[in-house]
């Protein structure tokens, strides 16, 4: 399949879930009824945080860094943050690493930011984990490290974050960082593809048209190109279906035919675990 090109195996940057409390959104109007109540809930909440409740810190600093039924301030909700972080709490851990990473509500400082994703991931967090990856692959804060950055990639990886999974089957796929290896590198883009990862569906794509032996496998490239043109708008969508298509060109009507039902299961099935 010497005319299909190769995608580009690049790190795919997630910082987790829970890093959604630090993006900005415009709270939606409401009646001043409406925001007196607001305001008495967040006057209960800061109570009750304030008296050393743990679930109530957490959703005062995510009130905070939303801007949701109070004025938006990262300063207070990283104060928060550090509170239910003394109290254990990971996710709260990792969103002081954001912060540090970010200088959001504090001064950019990428090695605290370690020392909280280190925190975090120490307790389980896969997005502490994967950023810890991608600190060490690109040396920020730390020496760049690419054995380590695989370590703390299949710590997230195995934990089923996506982002994770993608990056890890990158490192295999490069041979950076660890032994080159085409077959893990396809399973664990696989695993990202399935969770609907577009660029771990490109990426599966193309090392199933461009493998060797066994491995190589059309009808499975085709299926994945034609997922990923179903999902996909534009500029996108003409590039996605050229490339399927020129695959199409090798292939018998029947295993296009098969492609393109294995398609169509995986899009339902996706849309049903998705709505």
């Amino acid at each position: 399949m010497g005319d299909v090109m190769m995608a580009a195996l690049l790190a795919f940057c997630v910082s987790g879930t829970d890093v959604s409390a630090l993006l900005a959104r415009q709270p939606n109007a409401v009646t001043e009824t409406m925001r007196s109540g607001q305001d008495e809930n967040v006057k209960q909440l800061r109570q009750k945080a304030e008296e050393g409740d743990a679930q109530a810190r957490i959703e005062l600093a995510l009130l905070y860094a939303s801007g949701e039924k109070v004025q938006q301030d990262f300063v207070q909700a990283v104060q928060w943050w550090r509170q239910a972080a003394a109290q254990g709490h990971a996710p709260s851990i990792f969103n002081i690493g954001v912060a540090y990473a970010n200088g959001t509500g504090v001064t950019q400082d990428l090695a605290q930011a370690i020392v909280w994703y280190r925190k975090a991931a120490a307790l389980g967090h896969a997005g502490a984990q994967l950023n810890l990856g991608l600190s060490y692959a690109r040396g920020k804060g730390v020496a760049r490290d690419p054995r380590r950055a695989v370590e703390w990639y299949r710590k997230a990886a195995t934990q089923g974050l996506a982002g994770a999974q993608f990056n890890l089957a990158a490192m295999y796929a490069n041979g950076n960082g660890v032994a080159k290896n085409p077959a893990l590198a396809i399973q664990w883009y696989r695993k990202a593809a399935e969770q609907g990862l577009p660029d771990a569906q490109l990426n599966l794509a193309m090392m199933y048209a461009n493998a060797d032996g066994a491995a190589k496998n059309d009808v499975e490239a085709y299926k994945w190109l034609d997922i990923l043109a179903a999902r996909a708008e534009g500029e996108d969508k003409q590039r996605i279906s050229s490339i399927r298509d020129q695959i199409g060109t090798f292939m018998m009507p029947a295993q296009i035919a098969d492609a393109r039902k294995r398609a169509r299961v995986w899009l339902d099935a996706f849309k049903k675990r998705t709505e």
